[in-house]
């Protein structure tokens, strides 16, 4: 899947057909597969609101990486982090995921996000409209 001046583009091929504009195709989705991507992609947002809460609000993300196995969260900060520091993210990190707390999202129009205090976008990206909006432990207009 990649993003493409505004609309979701989903790449593909068939082993047996050949596919070109105006063809007809049935896709399904692989449910568990995204599942696990969902999940792994919500963690990139605890790592950041953990790494925010024990350096401060100098932090940044700077690219990810999420597949269904793993995730690769980037960020930039003026401070590194030291051993103790690493362990208190990862406290946090586990402690939110072991609350199990309700993960809300929404589709919000562009311009109505600038109403949500709490959101962060990544400086560079470039977001459609609308805009899918992720809160964990609380509802998206509440933060």
């Amino acid at each position: 899947v990649q993003s493409a001046k505004g609309y979701i583009v989903h790449i593909g091929s068939s082993p047996t057909a050949s596919i070109a504009v105006g063809s007809k195709v049935t896709v399904s989705v692989d449910y568990n597969r995204r599942e696990k991507i969902a999940r792994n992609h919500t963690s990139t947002h605890i790592i950041n609101w953990a790494l925010r809460k024990v350096l401060g609000t100098d932090v940044d993300q700077a690219g990810s990486i999420v597949t269904e196995d793993y995730f690769r969260f980037d960020f930039t900060s003026k401070k590194g982090l030291n051993d103790a520091q690493i362990g208190e993210v990862e406290t946090l990190v586990q402690h939110k995921i072991e609350a199990g707390e309700a993960v809300d999202t929404q589709i919000v129009p562009l311009e109505e996000t600038k109403k949500i205090k709490a959101l962060r976008a990544v400086f560079g990206e470039t977001y459609p409209d609308p805009v899918r909006v992720v809160a964990v432990g609380c509802k998206i207009f509440d933060v």
